[in-house]
């Protein structure tokens, strides 16, 4: 059996921590593998020879295999179990990994950016079904604040990172290699120490073991169910928005530092990464505040409003030091938004439900993954101009994820 009931019981709370860290790695898996691209894309353009446009397509093919599984994911979820579910994400990322650093031509390497990317979608799923059964109701905003930099940190560990390997071993089959390492290792922790709780929360917050006549009650995971609330949809077109606006600008920041400050590829990995190092911070942060003020929709608010300013001025800036004030904005534009959306998902639906509208979550990110990353490609090789691709994609994306708070999120929500 799966789901609540299938594992021993480990006290509420603490051992939540335990699952919170090895669901994180196992999700954080498929975001670093995507960032390999975007941190050496310069390169592997040089080494494929190919252009913007074409990369942003090679870049969109990771979230492919995301957007196909998201829906099947939450009855897979169903059927076998966090568990089994989460280990098949980790070797797809494996065998995605191995045709990747062996390739010998374009072709081969993007059908291993389809199999890396199938995590994406596995993940969006799993990680609050797995998480938020841990936790109390009023307590899951920072726990799930923290899921939410599972793609951001990836933005902090990648760039400067992957940019070192290729300088100190001028190849980027050896990040490939290096990757593949440590997905082996998440392989490993995952699948020895991931557990689901055997007890659930009362209505007065309190854990109850999962006995015979508890367990007749609980509720049956239920996908269609969820599918027809409104306010799933809601939250879904919400992360559609993130999604493709923050795609959009991460997808090539690494690109537009490198090419216009003329820098070497670890300066611009640098910069890119304290973006991210900013943003984990502010992730984990507005799940605490929202928190505390009782409101998921007052920070999203902020988020919202922070992406329009740093999108509009991000490819315009002239000069690096002019870049710190907009990392701080993209910081809280990127992290905030992500974080009350996934919050308000463990907190909107009952635990049925909650699988259902995790696997919303997954397909709206990932094709507004797809589409800003090869829109804001495509607009770069077609006009020629950064600010003005910008402006034409995240901007009106983080104005459209503003409106739909202020006015739908009181009707729905």
């Amino acid at each position: 059996m799966s789901g609540l009931i299938d594992t021993p019981t480990r006290g509420p709370n603490r051992y939540g921590w335990v699952v919170l860290a090895v669901v994180w790695l196992c999700g954080f898996v498929a975001p670093l593998n995507m960032v390999k691209v975007t941190a050496l894309s310069p390169v592997l353009m040089a080494s494929f020879g190919i252009d913007e446009a074409f990369m942003g397509t090679i870049m969109s093919l990771f979230y492919v295999l995301g957007i196909v599984m998201a829906f099947p994911a939450a009855g897979i979820v169903n059927r076998f179990g966090v568990h089994k579910v989460g280990i098949a994400s980790l070797l797809l990322a494996l065998v995605g990994g191995l045709v990747g650093v062996l390739s010998a031509d374009v072709p081969a390497f993007m059908v291993s950016r389809v199999l890396e990317g199938a995590g994406m979608g596995i993940m969006g799923v799993v990680g609050v079904v797995a998480i938020s059964p841990w936790f109390a109701p009023s307590k899951r905003g920072l726990p799930l604040g923290i899921w939410a930099i599972w793609v951001t940190v990836s933005f902090i560990v990648g760039p400067t990172l992957f940019t070192g390997i290729f300088d100190i071993t001028g190849s980027w089959h050896s990040v490939w290699w290096a990757t593949l390492v440590f997905d082996a290792i998440v392989l490993v922790l995952f699948a020895l120490l991931y557990r689901a709780p055997t007890f659930v929360f009362d209505d007065d917050e309190q854990p109850v073991a999962i006995d015979d006549s508890v367990r007749e009650e609980l509720p049956v995971p239920h996908i269609t169910a969820a599918l027809k609330l409104p306010v799933v949809w809601l939250l879904g077109i919400m992360m559609f928005a993130y999604a493709a606006a923050s795609m959009s600008i991460e997808g090539f920041f690494s690109t537009y530092v490198f090419d216009t400050f003329d820098v070497a590829l670890t300066v611009a990995g640098i910069i890119v990464t304290s973006g991210a190092v900013i943003g984990s911070v502010f992730a984990v942060l507005s799940g605490k505040v929202s928190d505390r003020v009782h409101s998921r929709r007052l920070v999203l608010l902020v988020g919202w409003i922070a992406g329009m300013i740093y999108s509009w001025f991000v490819f315009s800036v002239d000069s690096l030091p002019l870049f710190i004030p907009v990392i701080i904005l993209l910081a809280l534009g990127e992290n905030a938004t992500p974080s009350m959306i996934y919050a308000s998902v463990a907190e909107m639906m009952s635990p049925d439900k909650v699988a259902g509208a995790s696997a919303v979550l997954a397909l709206m990110q990932n094709v507004g993954m797809f589409l800003g990353t090869t829109v804001l490609g495509a607009l770069v090789a077609g006009m020629g101009e950064w600010a003005l691709a910008a402006r034409c994609t995240a901007v009106p994306l983080y104005a459209f994820g503003l409106v739909l708070t202020v006015i739908a999120w009181k009707k729905l929500v």
